[in-house]
């Protein structure tokens, strides 16, 4: 086991025994999550070149849970010089009771937030002593050693060959709470599937984190210092950290996490896209806030990746739409509004309700550690409202993709903040300025996102013409979404959402195709169904007389046999309320290449019948198939060319251009 270096160093006529972090965890071998950027050489030594292709990092990024039973294991792990302080059974508790600990378990939690369709079960190793602390720890060194006492068989509970999950539980506190250099910050680490640590007992351990044991108290009369006293860790980072095990990325921005400047200065590198909204958003540590002590819920875009719920997709005009509580049912809780959908790109809407009968969602993290005394110390209760998160999942194809500017473009998953507008700033709250209750806080971003409610006025609307407006990244989308009214565990809106643009995929325009053709075309809301009319005529202007009309088409393609000609083909797709026709009409030739007499065969026949043609003999020929050296004649150099092709000649070949 890699030990700490110890240097001694004279400073001031002492001699100082300091740790200076080696070499440990090989970290160009998968993807490190949740350090920040400033924080990994401090912790992990010096930075390797990364060994995975885009093709690892694809693979690692797009891998979700699947099963419904999730096996954990638990090791405690405690040094000579930082003994742990819990006992055993405390983390047995936090992790896999139900029902019986305090403010929840991670059990609990991701029971109610999968909507009873994922199971947390497992097991707790007793405090291993790892020897010597050093912040650059190796935990992967630990799995070897505890073979001989630890079935690892035993945690795979969707039998994939790997461990479902293994969380390191260390003794003493985390650094992205207590900000202390002593201290390690709690990260998961992510192997591509039958990769990693391993083969133990036949399955190999690809995806592993560490949490800490304790955290730090704030002093409640002075929220920036720390108390001095330590308590048992939340379940908070537990649940992050094991929501990476799941497959899930995080939902921060990496980009100057650290800096306190970035939360008043908008248009930065950093703009906290989804802040208390999502337990993979910036949630839960303590350096720039006092992390919620109650996990948010998943947003709605994370739990439709795990495949807990499936969003309804909306194209038309919907009155007093009806959007459930998201917290308690999966049941018209989460629909989709698309505005790309070759991009992947829509917004999600999803009503946040802390009053619901759920046991989490309920309170958001306490800035008072940076606002002070402008926000007095404690988390305050999450808002109620309704949640639009803008989307763009093509966007999102490996890890660190919502990290925004200057790497990215935009977020891949960014929530729109109604509360966040250039023209109602702070000052435009009762008391002139930023407190617990404001409803306006530009240019301040701690409360990222604030949800769209009839409770405050002006926040109500989202559409082409407010602030956030309903654009799409390559232009407008000419959504209006409206809040009504909320009633309990209801949430009543009007919604308009006209169909999206849509193409033709295929067959190509002006290309030649055999006279079976299979016509595709994109699907504008591939989320619920539509109905499309295929067109096929073979006059330009689709007169009715030469026009084929397959109608009530439930998929978007459609294969026909077509005789040999000239047609144009064009798709209405629609709903009850809405329709739209393709942005192109396009032409497509029916035949052959080199099947001169149309009978379906290349054969002799074939360039006989050219040459009858091109000696003025009776012979009727289809042109467009007949030119097959493109030199726009038809002459015998084209019943030679068909001839040598049949006969099998090598040197020739059939090359039409209609």
């Amino acid at each position: 086991m890699k030990k700490v270096l110890s240097i001694l160093i004279i400073w001031g006529g002492l001699l100082i025994l300091t740790s200076v972090p080696t070499p440990a965890i090989d970290i160009s071998k998968g993807i490190i999550l949740d350090v920040p950027q400033e924080i990994l050489e401090s912790q992990f030594g010096k930075i390797p070149l990364s060994q995975l292709t885009r093709q690892d990092s694809m693979e690692i990024a797009s891998y979700r849970f699947t099963g419904d039973t999730l096996k954990l294991l638990a090791i405690l792990v405690e040094w000579n010089n930082r003994p742990g302080t819990y006992p055993k059974e405390t983390f047995d508790s936090l992790l896999f009771s139900r029902g019986v600990f305090p403010g929840g378990s991670v059990a609990d939690y991701y029971y109610e937030v999968s909507y009873g369709q994922l199971n947390i079960v497992g097991e707790v190793i007793d405090w291993y002593n790892a020897g010597t602390y050093t912040i650059g720890f190796d935990f992967e060194e630990l799995l070897p050693e505890l073979d001989s006492v630890i079935d690892y068989s035993q945690f795979d509970g969707n039998n994939d060959g790997d461990v479902d999950a293994v969380t390191f539980i260390r003794s003493g506190n985390g650094k992205e709470d207590s900000g202390d250099w002593n201290d390690i910050w709690s990260y998961a680490y992510s192997y591509a599937i039958g990769t990693g640590p391993g083969p133990f007992d036949g399955v190999y351990v690809s995806r592993w984190n560490t949490s800490p044991e304790t955290q730090p108290l704030h002093d409640p009369l002075y929220p920036p210092d720390f108390s001095g006293v330590d308590t048992l860790n939340k379940i908070r980072v537990f649940c992050h950290e094991l929501g990476h095990g799941l497959g899930l990325p995080d939902l921060y921005d990496y980009d100057s996490k650290l800096n306190t400047s970035t939360y008043y200065t908008p248009g930065d590198a950093n703009d906290h896209p989804l802040v208390d909204w999502c337990l993979m958003g910036y949630y839960g540590y303590g350096l720039l806030s006092i992390g919620s002590q109650v996990p948010s819920h998943l947003c709605g875009w994370s739990k439709k990746e795990l495949g807990w719920i499936d969003p309804i997709g909306l194209v038309g005009e919907f009155s007093n739409l009806v959007i459930n509580s998201i917290e308690t049912t999966k049941d018209s809780s989460l629909y989709l509004l698309p505005i790309d959908p070759a991009e992947g790109e829509f917004f999600l809407l999803e009503y946040r309700n802390p009053g619901s009968e759920a046991e989490f969602d309920k309170i958001d993290s306490d800035f008072s550690v940076y606002f002070w005394p402008d926000l007095t110390f404690g988390g305050d209760s999450l808002d109620r409202g309704l949640i639009i998160t803008h989307v763009h999942d093509s966007l999102c194809t490996t890890w660190g993709c919502n990290d925004g500017t200057p790497n990215f473009p935009h977020y891949s998953v960014i929530v729109e903040d109604a509360g966040y507008n250039p023209s109602l700033d702070t000052s435009y709250n009762p008391e002139g300025h930023l407190t617990d209750s404001a409803q306006w806080w530009y240019p301040y971003e701690t409360r990222r996102a604030a949800p769209f409610s009839n409770d405050v006025s002006g926040q109500n609307v989202f559409s082409p013409t407010t602030y956030p407006n309903s654009d799409g990244y390559s232009g407008p989308s000419g959504i209006t979404v409206i809040v009504d009214s909320i009633v309990g565990e209801r949430l009543y809106a009007y919604v308009y959402v006209p169909m999206p643009v849509f193409s033709l995929y295929s067959p190509s325009d002006s290309v030649l195709i055999p006279y079976e053709v299979t016509f595709e075309w994109m699907d504008p809301n591939p989320w619920n169904q539509l109905y499309f009319d295929l067109h096929i005529s073979t006059s330009k202007g689709f007169h009715p007389d030469s026009t084929l009309i397959y109608d009530s088409l439930l998929s978007n393609q459609y294969t026909d046999s077509l005789e040999v000609g000239t047609y144009y083909w064009k798709v209405r797709a629609y709903n009850e309320s809405e329709e739209r026709w393709s942005s192109q009409t396009w032409t497509l030739f029916s035949g052959i290449c080199g099947d001169a007499t149309a009978d379906g065969l290349i054969n002799l026949s074939d360039p006989i019948c050219l040459a009858n043609y091109y000696f003025g003999k009776p012979c009727l020929i289809n042109p467009l198939v007949s030119d097959v050296d493109c030199d726009n004649l038809i002459n015998l150099g084209d019943a030679l060319i068909i001839a040598n092709v049949y006969f099998g000649k090598p040197g020739f070949e059939l090359n039409c251009c209609p």
